[in-house]
């Protein structure tokens, strides 16, 4: 049988009390949980209780002892969870009473009313509405609690209310000190209105089923490449004519001819042919291309729309001279 201390290392002093593990716990569960007790004090030593909580409450879940809900409950004190301390404080001293263990009962119950000095407060107020229901950090608040004063971890907590036929209601509520949480009327649900007619309740859905996708895609990539293209052969097109003036003017070329009186002419025509080569193959080359892209655009599968209707059932009971019954209509 493992023996767990039930103090740990820390900025204040604690006792050094020796308590023994549950003694019914799966061998599996003991080993997990004295692994997790060992880790949980090298953290609370390093003072990282943040850390050091949730490997002491795994170890209590896992193989129930004193020593472990001790340290628990110190290590809840050093990060204000003041109420989830006293509870442990106070369970342990139960426990050490029912053990006849006096020294370590009067040690738990004074620890537990100096937190219980530190605690907050909540009044959760409900109304009237049938059903009601309200949670707690997802917890039921059972209906007892409702109306009074209830101690509570100082922090953020989060409260739902539901009931029947009604919409849910949801709150975060940052607690420190005393708080009280009035839960307002809820709202009505909405509801569909009885059929009177005698026809079924009917709703249209429509399912879009997508086609020609990567076609289309494709398609309009052939037709921004073509496009570039086009205007690149305008560039060399505008070039071309540019050269070509130039060649007239600052070379002495003749506009119908090739002879040329200035040394200049000839290359400054050669140029302007090499721009309008070029120009030509980029606009012939982008004009075949986005017109192929616009054709594949054009030939790509649409899309499919699917009209789906559901068909609601109608529960009509019905009563006669001694004799009652009902009728179910619907599509099943």
């Amino acid at each position: 049988m493992r023996l767990r201390s039930l103090s740990f290392a820390a900025p204040l002093v604690f006792s050094s009390f020796l308590l023994t593990s549950n003694a019914f716990a799966a061998p599996g569960d003991t080993a997990a949980a004295e692994l997790l007790f060992k880790q949980a004090r090298e953290l609370a030593q390093a003072n990282k209780f943040e850390e050091a909580c949730p490997k002491f409450e795994e170890s209590q879940r896992l193989d129930p002892g004193m020593g472990t809900l001790y340290n628990l409950a110190q290590c809840f004190s050093h990060i204000g969870r003041h109420a989830s301390s006293w509870a442990a404080f106070t369970e342990v001293a139960d426990s050490a009473k029912a053990a006849n263990q006096r020294e370590r009962e009067e040690d738990a119950r004074q620890r537990a009313a100096a937190e219980e000095k530190l605690m907050s407060y909540v009044t959760v107020k409900p109304n009237a509405t049938p059903g009601l229901e309200i949670t707690r950090d997802g917890v039921l608040v059972g209906k007892a609690q409702l109306g009074s004063r209830i101690p509570v971890d100082e922090g953020e907590h989060a409260f739902k209310a539901t009931a029947p036929k009604k919409l849910a209601w949801e709150k975060k509520i940052t607690i420190r000190g005393e708080a009280i949480v009035e839960i307002p009327e809820l709202v009505n649900a909405p509801i569909e209105a009885p059929r009177t007619d005698g026809s079924f309740a009917t709703q249209d859905t429509v399912v879009v089923h997508e086609r020609g996708g990567t076609q289309r895609i494709v398609g309009w990539s052939l037709v921004g490449v073509g496009g570039a293209s086009l205007i690149v052969g305008g560039i060399f097109g505008a070039r071309a004519i540019s050269k070509n003036n130039a060649s007239n003017s600052d070379g002495g070329c003749s506009a119908s001819t090739d002879i040329c009186s200035n040394a200049d002419g000839p290359q400054l025509r050669e140029q302007a042919r090499s721009a309008g080569t070029l120009s030509s193959v980029f606009f012939v080359g982008g004009a075949v291309l986005a017109g192929a892209g616009i054709v594949t655009v054009l030939i790509a599968p649409k899309n499919v729309e699917e009209h789906v209707r559901e068909t609601r059932t109608a529960f009509s009971p019905w009563f006669g001279s001694g004799v009652a019954g009902a009728s179910l209509k619907g599509s099943f």
